[in-house]
């Protein structure tokens, strides 16, 4: 008798007694049991969702889970904002990005801050990065000229954000220039010819000598940046630390020591006033720098 209960208990656990001395157990979720109250039915009835050890009637199956979305705000994800079919798949369209906060453009599958044609998300201060895609703290029309920017809306009137190089064919970055259409001046005399960084077609725009200056150089020299005797390195009183300044080389500028300048082959690509309207180094012979 003990080795019939011991075997029951494997077969069945968990069991329930019954009142006839046989031994059943409770439905868990699928078919219930096939007959009487019996071992047999109990132990059809595991899994079952039917009575306990009861006769024949079916279970219920489950819940099956619920779908992931029924409208697109359900969806939070950035690389999976639309709800098709109740499930959250990538974007196609701006529209899908409600539930996505702080990017509410559909970029290829995914939500972002903002992108070229859909710059309006930027608002109040902001415009778009158009190469990040994001919204930056720099308000329209404050970029000067020759100043690294990331959008035409940036740049001050009659500007664009054009590609340059350093040194030429070697991409250096997006800065303000001046159209040319109403003439360029010292030491913007070199005409760039490209795209902006917006989409507008290539004119020339008033530019420097990619292959000598960056943009940076030549606003050091403009603005009297001072150097310590390493190329490259600037300081804009002397007294604050140096800082890397691309295509800044230290020379002595007319009677001014240790001045940051660039190199020049012609005197247009320097600037209309002494001491940094001549190109020479020493002889007066190019190459040089403005101001030797």
């Amino acid at each position: 008798m003990r080795h019939f209960i011991a075997s029951m208990l494997v077969a069945c656990i968990p069991i329930v007694a019954c009142s006839d001395g046989t031994f059943t157990s409770p439905g868990n979720g699928g078919a219930g049991g096939s007959g009487a109250n019996s071992v047999q039915g109990g132990a059809a009835a595991m899994g079952g969702g039917g009575d306990m050890g009861g006769g024949g009637n079916p279970g219920g199956g489950g819940s099956g889970g619920m779908p992931e979305c029924t409208d697109h705000p359900d969806c939070t994800e950035a690389g999976n904002a639309q709800c098709d079919g109740g499930t959250c798949v990538p974007c196609t369209d701006s529209s899908h990005c409600n539930g996505v906060v702080g990017l509410p453009v559909c970029d290829n599958g995914t939500c972002i801050e903002c992108m070229l044609g859909q710059e309006g998300a930027c608002v109040g201060t902001e415009t778009c990065d158009l190469l990040a895609k994001e919204c930056v703290d720099v308000a329209p029309g404050s970029v000067q000229n020759c100043e690294a920017c990331t959008n035409d809306l940036q740049c001050e009137t009659d500007h664009r954000c054009i590609p340059m190089d350093f040194p030429d064919g070697t991409p250096h970055g997006h800065y303000c220039l001046e159209d040319a259409g109403s003439g360029c001046a010292e030491p913007f005399a070199v005409f760039i010819n490209e795209p902006s960084i917006s989409g507008a077609a290539a004119v020339n725009y008033c530019g420097i000598e990619e292959d000598n200056a960056t943009c940076e150089a030549v606003l050091a020299l403009l603005q009297n940046w001072r150097c310590s005797g390493t190329d490259g390195m600037c300081s804009p009183d002397g007294i604050l630390p140096e800082q890397p300044v691309p295509g800044a080389i230290c020379e002595q500028v007319g009677a001014l020591a240790n001045r940051c300048t660039y190199a020049c082959d012609a005197t247009p690509q320097c600037p209309g006033g002494a001491p940094q309207n001549t190109c020479g180094n020493g002889d007066m012979t190019p190459p040089g720098w403005c101001g030797g």
